[in-house]
């Protein structure tokens, strides 16, 4: 997720090819419930983008996760 300048907000990245990421921060949106079988698939995901992007901060938006099993 990224600003998108003169906009309020963050945007996915991937929708607004406007919106431009943070350097060093990741905002990562998660559209799912976090269960067992797709914590590892959360996990590596991040790593892969933290280590690409050479982030220094992580901030999960968890807000479409309702249940965690």
């Amino acid at each position: 997720m990224g600003l998108w300048q003169g906009h309020d907000g963050f945007y996915e990245l991937a929708h607004y090819p406007e919106a431009r990421p943070l350097p060093g921060l990741l905002i990562y949106h998660f559209e799912s419930p976090l269960t067992f079988f797709n914590a590892d698939f959360l996990r590596w995901r991040i790593l892969a983008l933290a280590t690409l992007n050479e982030v220094r901060w992580v901030v999960i938006d968890a807000i479409s996760i309702a249940h965690v099993t």
